[in-house]
């Protein structure tokens, strides 16, 4: 962090834009490591495909499908009173 903010401050001459530049790349390494944190782990992908009875690709498909129902259903309401 150190490093990086010293490096954009004397690469920028203005300080509203090496901030804009430290708080994109910061926000961009901290969502590169949480994606390599949460990453999928494919030994309980298989044990899940396994135990059940569709593939793993269809209940992922069902999950989404169904959280996409609820938010409509959450959301409609509300643009229909603005």
């Amino acid at each position: 962090m150190i490093v990086i903010t010293f490096t954009i401050s004397e690469n920028y001459g203005a300080a509203g834009a090496g901030f804009l530049s430290w708080m994109k790349w910061i926000s961009l390494l901290v969502i590169a490591v949480i994606g390599y944190s949460f990453r999928p782990k494919n030994e309980g992908n298989e044990i899940i495909e396994m135990l059940s009875y569709y593939p793993i690709i269809q209940q992922i498909f069902t999950r989404f499908i169904i959280v996409m129902g609820f938010q409509v259903a959450l959301t409609l309401p509300l643009v229909l009173l603005l």
